[in-house]
């Protein structure tokens, strides 16, 4: 495993909690995979979480007002690929 720890967020988190609770993870010791800086640039979304939640032991996601209203804005959009890999994300 290539880290400890994928931590998991939206975008809109990222500047207020996001880097803060990814600076005291690395603080603790552990390698964490965090979106902004690890994820490979022109790369699926769906591809990059695929891959970190691959690469890393566990996953951690930061549960806020603006996650929520995305994967709802996801789910409610109905499309088959997208419905069946957050299913298989989020609740697997």
């Amino acid at each position: 495993m290539d880290y400890d720890v994928f931590l998991c967020c939206s975008s809109l988190d990222d500047q207020t909690e996001g880097r803060r609770i990814m600076n005291l993870l690395e603080a603790g010791g552990y390698r964490v995979c965090y979106h902004e800086r690890d994820f490979r640039a022109g790369d699926l979304i769906m591809n990059n979480v695929g891959m970190a939640i691959t690469r890393s032991k566990r996953s951690v996601c930061l549960l806020t007002t603006n996650f929520i209203a995305r994967f709802a804005s996801l789910t409610y959009r109905r499309l088959p690929a997208t419905d069946w890999f957050i299913y298989r994300f989020f609740f697997h």
